[in-house]
């Protein structure tokens, strides 16, 4: 059980992070709304004036995804704490070594992709030494 200045300091830093993530989550739901076609309707209902739609988001969005990951991406480890760090650093050097075999591509792109609607894109990989 933890104490209660470890509980303290656990309900302060979940309530930093809960408002941290609502200052940003107006922003993430309008990105999402322009990629999904939504924006118009959620930002301007009622409005009575002809439109014509020409919307490229959703085939940039497509498009730029394979572009970046065809460049063949750099992965970059950050430890948790210090004395993980000589893990960390193996583990990025065992990630760019590995890439290809461990099929990483898909993972990335979806790192990629978060990346361009949320403005930061996160991939967990673990490992468990055996």
């Amino acid at each position: 059980m933890l104490s209660t200045a470890d509980q303290n300091n656990f309900q302060r830093k979940l309530s930093l992070a809960l408002g941290e993530q609502a200052k940003q989550k107006r922003r993430w739901q309008d990105s999402l709304d322009f990629i999904r076609l939504r924006w118009f309707e959620n930002n301007a209902p009622g409005t009575q004036f002809e439109k014509t739609e020409v919307h490229f988001s959703w085939i940039l969005y497509n498009t730029i995804i394979p572009a970046l990951y065809t460049h063949d991406p750099e992965f970059f480890t950050k430890s948790r704490n210090k004395s993980s760090f000589p893990f960390s650093s193996t583990m990025q050097d065992r990630l760019n070594y590995h890439k290809d075999e461990l099929k990483l591509k898909d993972t990335a792109q979806r790192a990629i992709a978060d990346a361009i609607i949320y403005g930061i894109g996160w991939s967990e990989v673990g490992y468990h030494p055996t």
